[in-house]
């Protein structure tokens, strides 16, 4: 959980400057939480959607109980829709 708080804190920090989701340090960062996500859900790509549905459901912050803020989560799904690599 730690490793979301600091990529969370990472998204806000990278939504504030403004800056392009297509940056490549912000699409390293789209990668990141998206591992660390799949490793909280124990890589079932069901239980992935689960987690995002509820975030997109409930709020960021209601869902996350104030880990991610909604400017957070706009910001990486702006970053998701830029697509970043899947492989290394």
């Amino acid at each position: 959980m730690r490793r979301l708080t600091g990529l969370a804190a990472e998204a806000r920090a990278h939504a504030e400057r403004g800056t392009d989701p297509a940056d490549p340090a912000v699409q390293e960062l789209a990668h990141s939480w998206s591992a660390a996500v799949a490793g909280l859900a124990g890589g079932d790509r069901t239980v992935v959607s689960a987690i995002y549905g509820k975030i997109d459901g409930e709020g960021a912050e209601a869902a996350t109980k104030g880990l991610l803020s909604a400017p957070a989560w706009d910001y990486l799904k702006r970053a998701f829709a830029v697509g970043f690599p899947d492989e290394r």
